[in-house]
């Protein structure tokens, strides 16, 4: 059962993916080989200080957002993986964010994804948002 009270952090989810997407450059990336096999290029991991508090992982990823099959799947093999780094530092939230490619010279854009997940009180993990879409241009 979800409460209220777990869902107070879903705002700053979408503040924060609009921060994370506002700056004015191509972000650095760090590759993670995923447990699959599959190679994501990680942007940031965070702690996201709220009442609920989450661990985001944001990457960059090689699909188009719109494409919502694939990119399902994709962060549902992130998941797999970045699940038990949010499970070892013992929290209950957790926020998936992928991010297109920038594209563009002078002035970049990029859409990106977000997907949150929270744990019940049985341990079991739901996805809460798969809407928390948004842009940039930086």
């Amino acid at each position: 059962m979800t409460t209220t009270r777990s869902l107070t952090w879903i705002p700053t989810v979408v503040a924060v993916l609009g921060m994370t997407f506002g700056c004015g450059h191509d972000p650095a990336t760090t590759p993670r080989i995923l447990s699959s096999g599959r190679t994501i290029n990680v942007i940031s991991i965070l702690m996201m200080p709220t009442s609920d508090p989450a661990l985001m992982l944001t990457y960059q990823t090689d699909l188009k957002v719109d494409d919502a099959s694939n990119l399902q799947k994709e962060v549902d093999d992130v998941w797999t993986d970045f699940r038990k780094d949010v499970e070892t530092a013992k929290l209950n939230s957790a926020v998936i964010a992928a991010r297109e490619a920038p594209t563009g010279h002078i002035i970049t854009h990029s859409k990106n994804f977000g997907f949150a997940f929270h744990r019940a009180s049985d341990g079991t993990w739901a996805p809460v948002v798969r809407a928390a879409r948004s842009s940039g241009t930086h």
